[in-house]
């Protein structure tokens, strides 16, 4: 699996919040898209651009029979969520704005005020009293998250050092979303705290790394989703509102 590929699946499972349910897609709109091809690791943003087209093509299918892949690609949710889609294209992938506009087929004046409507809907508020978890090792760059999280509308930030710290801490405060250092000093590593944690809280567990793509093609549990180091804080503000704020209003 390329680079592209791996980055792909991770986009589908994110932007509909299911592990299975977005590797299904992956699997559906790469077939629709390139007939089995490789996709070139130097065509990221092609790559983006025929797999929003098979989405589009492969939901909006009619009278597909029934038992057949066709079938079940039209029954998946479709990508209708226009400033949804800018945001996590232009926010949490790093697209820019000419590029997220091709990609999803639209004007670029028109994916300029989805970005500002995304943006305004995916704003968590304080009020809500959301918490989050941060499980990182080093102490500057749990202060940096942290003080990204709560920029981002997180109303509580826990931090720990260790997994046995995080599985406490979980416990006793119950956060609803969850950031784990991939691997810590110690020599633990973020995914044996993975399923503990989801089962615990119910939140979404995601990895922080330098190495993105090694994480999402080698991982053994896939992170809900991926932040990468350094950090954007337009990407922490959009993952946070996109499972914190946008799923409860899907």
């Amino acid at each position: 699996m390329s680079n592209d590929q791996a980055e792909l699946r991770h986009h589908a499972r994110v932007m509909l919040w299911d592990r299975d349910v977005g590797d299904e897609l992956f699997r559906l709109a790469s077939d629709r898209a390139t007939d089995g091809l490789i996709v070139p690791d130097t065509q990221r943003m092609d790559a983006f651009k025929r797999f929003y087209k098979a989405w589009r093509e492969g939901v909006s299918a009619k009278d597909a029979p029934l038992f057949t892949d066709a079938a079940l690609f039209s029954a998946l949710p479709g990508p209708d969520n226009l400033p949804r889609q800018i945001v996590m294209l232009m926010d949490f992938a790093g697209f820019p704005l000419d590029q997220a506009a091709e990609i999803v087929d639209v004007a670029p004046e028109e994916a300029r005020e989805a970005l500002e409507t995304g943006r305004a809907q995916n704003r968590l508020d304080p009020e809500m009293g959301c918490k989050a978890l941060i499980i990182e090792d080093e102490f500057l760059i749990a202060e940096e998250l942290s003080a990204l999280a709560k920029r981002a509308g997180m109303a509580e930030v826990y931090l720990a050092r260790t997994i046995d710290q995080a599985i406490r801490s979980a416990k006793e405060h119950l956060p609803d979303i969850i950031f784990a250092d991939f691997r810590l000093t110690n020599g633990e590593v973020g995914v044996d705290a993975i399923e503990p944690l989801r089962e615990m809280t119910g939140a979404p567990v995601g990895f922080v790394t330098a190495y993105p793509h090694s994480v999402l093609k080698h991982s053994v549990i896939p992170p809900d989703f991926l932040i990468q180091k350094p950090f954007r804080p337009e990407a922490v503000t959009a993952i946070i509102g996109h499972w914190l704020v946008e799923k409860e209003m899907d």
